[in-house]
């Protein structure tokens, strides 16, 4: 079996990163006009951000962590298990 593309974990992070960067300039700004808001709208714009920053989160470490579970079980070509 050859080794695993490593393009497609560069693509996922890449596609990855603006939401999980959208996300968090989102709940900073969120936190930073917390005066000029309720408090359930706080909480629901920073409820909202995370949603963005775990959707970005997620796809970064879906491209490494599969690469590292691969990494783990496969000592050599031959006696790879995935």
């Amino acid at each position: 079996m050859t080794q695993p593309s490593k393009g497609a974990a560069v693509f996922l992070t890449l596609f990855g990163l603006p939401f999980l960067g959208g996300g968090l300039a989102f709940i900073y700004a969120q936190l930073l006009s917390s005066g000029n808001f309720k408090t359930f709208d706080i909480f629901t714009g920073i409820l909202f951000g995370s949603v963005f920053v775990f959707i970005g989160g997620g796809l970064i470490y879906a491209a490494f962590g599969a690469m590292a579970i691969r990494a783990c079980f496969c000592s050599s070509a031959a006696t790879c298990l995935a």
